[in-house]
């Protein structure tokens, strides 16, 4: 019996971690990357349209709106010679925030 080499090896974890479908020739139609185990209780904007399947742009007019909240982190301290700031610049979302927001618009009619 011969023993897979590291190389084949590889690929075939790959091709696991990918699930593809391919049409009667093989060429694949959809790729699907493979979402994180566990998300960070803090996400940027970035990270919260990946987590629901938005734009970053929609993550941002909804924050602008007020329907998602954001956490308000207080800054270390201020560099020489800068003011200051009350909160950090980052804008950052409690995962939890964002579950809240899915379950307070499901199941709306449209």
């Amino acid at each position: 019996m011969k023993r897979k080499s590291s190389r084949e090896e590889n690929a075939t974890d790959a091709r696991a971690n990918r699930m593809e479908r391919a049409n009667e020739n093989g060429q694949p139609l959809i790729t699907v990357k493979p979402q994180p185990a566990r998300w960070p209780r803090l996400l940027d904007d970035r990270a919260a349209a990946e987590y629901l399947g938005l734009s970053r742009w929609t993550i941002r007019d909804y924050i602008a709106r007020g329907l998602i909240a954001v956490v308000d982190l207080p800054p270390l301290s201020a560099r020489e010679g800068e003011q200051q700031r009350d909160t950090l610049r980052r804008v950052l979302i409690d995962l939890e925030n964002l579950n809240s927001f899915v379950d307070e618009h499901k199941g709306r009619n449209r």
